[in-house]
């Protein structure tokens, strides 16, 4: 059987200078050719990526994925945070109140790790406080494409929602995978 979960790509390297983990945001779908920009730049970055079987209409194909859609680790000194921004695809890094945020070594590892357990990730939103009356769409499922409102939360995972339509409401029980803010 194959893992699932193949590769991630490090690129290490060599310097005297105190260096943190850093994470830079890229256009989506654009974090691959970032990658080979900083790997041909030397900068050292982490692009952790998991096989996924994409289903085409007359085809199947497994690819790469990335597990952090639109984001890289990189490892720089703060002075050299500002080379990043050399390469297209790049659009700035994440940051809370105007200022990019290091990596802990920690969240570092638990990153690595997830990297070779060898088995598919599945990433959901830390927080999803969805208050009733809030709108949502529905991505997956009978009732992909449809917008409707939060009701009410049912459990920890699952929220009653309304789906108007048709000069009628329809009131379900779905995932809040399935869901997304508008």
């Amino acid at each position: 059987m194959m893992k699932d979960l193949r590769t991630s790509m490090l690129y290490s390297c060599s310097s005297k200078k105190k260096r943190h983990w850093w994470v830079v945001v890229t256009r989506p779908n654009a974090e691959k050719k970032v990658s080979k920009g900083f790997e041909l730049m030397g900068i050292c970055h982490l692009l952790p990526l998991q096989m996924q079987i994409r289903q085409w209409h007359d085809r199947k194909k497994k690819i790469m994925v990335p597990i952090f859609g639109s984001y890289i680790f990189v490892q720089l000194a703060a002075e050299e945070r500002v080379l990043v921004f050399e390469l297209p695809g790049v659009l700035q890094y994440v940051s809370i109140q105007g200022q990019p945020v290091k990596v802990r070594e920690e969240e570092l590892e638990m990153v690595k790790r997830l990297c070779e357990q060898g088995s598919p990730v599945e990433l959901e939103e830390l927080t999803k406080n969805w208050q009733p009356g809030d709108k949502i769409k529905v991505t997956e499922g009978h009732f992909a494409g449809i917008e409707g409102y939060i009701k009410q939360r049912s459990g920890s995972n699952y929220f009653t929602v309304v789906l108007p339509g048709l000069q009628y409401f329809a009131t379900v029980k779905l995932e809040a995978v399935s869901l997304k803010a508008i």
